[in-house]
């Protein structure tokens, strides 16, 4: 038996709105794509949480320098809509060279990929085109989610979100699905919590270190490994 549940976000742009019109999804040739898997890739109850989310890590940067100057990203639902299935964030980050921090309002529509009845992609609109973000895995404390629109043949694209208050916790289903089905070369660090927690970005998360449950959620990874390994023979 598998046990798990959702996740996903990213992108630093001014301000978006998601569509409400159905259009076709693109083909997501992902290993992790099983229907069987689904319950492990909700993105919706993940997104919809009254928790904080910060975005721990991803393997890719946004900045034309190559500098690692955004940082302690964090996101809080505003409102959704359950007819819908259309979520409104609050997105904050730092910025360590202006010492700024910025905040916008980003909409998305999570849907169901082809054969699924779980929610587990989130798209958005920005400008004229659609981003998408898939749901790798998701638990109650974090989720892997790829950035489908970053991503190609040889590069997979991905970022880790995990509830601020889960910060203390072991993750390692996340890190190990991170390393396993992400390209690996690159590593930037975007929450910190002892640089984000004491500057003016101050978050404040709870204290109290529950303690996870680390062999469970090494068998559930081995366990999606093997699916999706057999999924690639």
């Amino acid at each position: 038996m598998l046990l798990l549940t959702a996740l996903a976000l990213g992108s630093f742009v001014t301000e978006s709105v998601a569509g409400t019109t159905l259009e076709p999804l693109p083909v997501f040739n992902y290993p992790e794509i099983i229907p069987a898997l689904q319950s492990h890739q909700n993105a919706w109850e993940f997104v919809t949480s009254n928790e904080t989310l910060v975005m721990r890590y991803r393997n890719f940067n946004t900045d034309e320098k190559g500098l690692n100057n955004r940082i302690c990203v964090t996101v809080n639902k505003i409102q959704q809509d359950d007819l819908k299935h259309t979520v409104l964030h609050r997105i904050t980050s730092y910025d360590k060279s202006g010492q700024k921090t910025f905040s916008f309002n980003k909409s998305y529509t999570v849907v169901p990929s082809t054969g699924y009845s779980t929610r587990n992609v989130m798209k958005t609109r920005v400008l004229n085109d659609t981003f998408y973000y898939t749901f790798v895995f998701a638990d109650k404390d974090c989720a892997v989610v790829r950035k489908h629109n970053w991503s190609n043949e040889t590069f997979k694209a991905c970022e880790l979100w995990m509830f601020q208050k889960a910060l203390k916790k072991a993750k390692p289903c996340c890190d190990f699905l991170f390393d396993l089905l992400c390209s690996r070369e690159y590593k930037q660090i975007m929450y910190e919590p002892r640089d984000c927690e004491s500057s003016k970005t101050k978050m404040k998360h709870n204290s109290n270190k529950t303690p996870g449950n680390p062999s469970a959620s090494v068998w559930i990874a081995i366990v999606m490994l093997l699916v999706a390994s057999f999924r690639m023979i």
